[in-house]
């Protein structure tokens, strides 16, 4: 299981889970398949959490779109609803910032993809 790790952003307010970076490699890009591969190995799921979701006046907001900052600083981690969730990482993309969270799956779930 992903353990939690204390949040260090970068220059850029950035973070990137130590697994999470492992995994990733420097690669570029990582597909879709190989993603939930290794979710599925770690017995997780994953909730995506998007910069743009958050209100208007929001400081993150004004920074990001507004001011054209790509500085997430502003922008503290906020986990989606329900127990569990570890923050995998908080960047930005081509589409927007986001913050991506994991979170171990329930029997429930495990149950549907099985």
């Amino acid at each position: 299981m992903i353990q939690r790790e204390e949040l260090q952003r970068n220059s850029d307010g950035m973070w990137t889970h130590s697994e999470w970076a492992a995994f990733c490699d420097q690669r570029e890009y990582v597909h879709r398949d190989e993603v939930n591969e290794w979710l599925d190995k770690h017995g997780l799921e994953f909730s995506i959490v998007e910069l743009e979701s958050e209100p208007e006046d929001h400081p993150a907001y004004i920074s990001y779109f507004d001011e054209m900052d790509p500085d997430l600083e502003l922008w503290e981690p906020n986990p989606p609803a329900g127990d569990g969730w570890i923050l995998l990482s908080l960047h930005d993309t081509e589409d927007g910032a986001v913050q991506i969270w994991v979170r171990e799956k329930s029997p429930a779930i495990e149950a549907a993809d099985g």
